[in-house]
């Protein structure tokens, strides 16, 4: 990238920076918290007050900067953010193993912690549990399929649009308050590894491990998995489905790597030579 653009996409990005940070500061500086600590404002609010205020006023100073000081920070900055450009180290197995285990652990750890402080089944809870046990008295699963095939499934309920039967159809194997937690622990824990098993595919097992690590300890994860609810599962079908399209989209990559299909042979110029046939295509057209 040139000079003289470099230092445009600076001054545009300043310039939409300015813009909406001073629309958020308006904004915020006519709110009126229903609990004002500093002014009319609650701590929260007047922190991002100030914090939209600074970054307007940064954001001014990059526009109006000569292009001589703007050139100094420009290289400022390109300097002091360059060790974020450098690949992420892959780590050892052993590494990885390690981050896995800690992830597993404080897995466990935390969401057993919220699942022994679930110990009513209350809202959405319940109604899953009547739900599998009205597919367990119905038949079981073998009737249930039949009743979705048939378009009969939760006829006369009209809630049920919003609860897909998956979950319930597993419920239904031992519809019972502690089965489901159980359940959602299960799925939780398969959460934790399918994050840490797509991480690892892109950025190896060091960044796999640390990803498996930051979704364990993500307490709403936690807390969804000490529910008797769909939450877990939705999840991990989530999951699932990022894993498959990632792989659909290398592999679309790898097809069209230099506009061809991957397994094509690559075009052989007019004058013979080839970089696969290297040497010997070279003689052979010269003699």
């Amino acid at each position: 990238m040139t000079e003289p653009r470099r230092l445009l996409m600076w001054r545009a990005t300043a310039l939409a920076s300015l813009a909406l940070s001073a629309a958020v500061a308006v904004l915020l500086a006519t709110h009126h918290s229903a609990r004002p600590v500093v002014g009319p404002y609650s701590l929260p609010a007047a922190a991002a007050v100030v914090l939209a205020a600074l970054v307007a006023a940064g954001s001014l100073v990059v526009v109006v900067l000569p292009a001589s000081l703007l050139d100094r920070l420009s290289d400022w900055a390109t300097h002091e953010t360059a060790p974020f450009a450098r690949p992420v180290p892959r780590g050892t197995r052993a590494q990885a193993i390690a981050l896995l285990l800690m992830a597993v652990a404080a897995y466990g750890a935390i969401a057993l912690r919220y699942a022994a402080a679930n110990d009513m089944a209350l809202y959405d809870q319940e109604d899953y549990l009547r739900a599998a046990r009205q597919i367990r008295g119905a038949g079981g699963l073998p009737a249930l399929w039949h009743r979705l095939w048939a378009g009969t499934y939760e006829l006369n309920d009209p809630a049920a649009a919003n609860r897909h039967p998956l979950y319930p159809a597993l419920l239904a194997v031992r519809p019972s308050f502690e089965t489901g937690k159980s359940l959602s622990l299960a799925l939780g824990a398969v959460v934790v590894l399918l994050a840490g098993w797509a991480a690892a595919r892109r950025g190896g097992g060091l960044v796999g491990g640390a990803a498996a690590l930051l979704v364990a300890t993500n307490g709403t994860v936690a807390e969804s998995a000490s529910h008797v609810a769909c939450e877990t599962l939705l999840m991990a079908w989530v999951m699932l489905a990022w894993i498959v399209i990632e792989r659909m989209g290398a592999k679309a990559r790898r097809r069209h790597t230099d506009g061809r299909p991957a397994d094509e042979p690559a075009p052989v110029p007019l004058g013979g030579r080839s970089d696969a046939l290297g040497p010997v295509a070279g003689s052979t057209g010269s003699g």
